[in-house]
């Protein structure tokens, strides 16, 4: 992740993740993140990189967020095995 950012950001409910979007240098979207706050590890979930609006459910299991098209997302961060950015 050198030289990319993280936006977005929201905290886990137990402060374990944090989550957002990554972008690149030049500020290109590279889809939607979860990092590890205890190792820094990164995973993209998904390739939803237009979405704003993130929010942790109470679980610290699952995100909810929003794209620009009005359809909100509902993503498992556990069960999901993304890749890494």
């Amino acid at each position: 992740m050198k030289g990319e950012k993280i936006n977005t950001t929201a905290w886990a409910p137990d402060g374990r993740w944090i989550t957002g979007y990554l972008n690149a240098v030049g500020g290109e979207r590279r889809g939607h993140v979860v990092v590890d706050a205890q190792t820094g590890e990164a995973r993209v979930l998904n390739d939803d990189s237009d979405g704003f609006r993130v929010a942790w459910l109470p679980d610290a299991r699952r995100v909810l967020y929003f794209l620009r098209n009005g359809s909100l997302v509902l993503q498992d961060v556990v069960r999901s095995r993304g890749r890494s950015p």
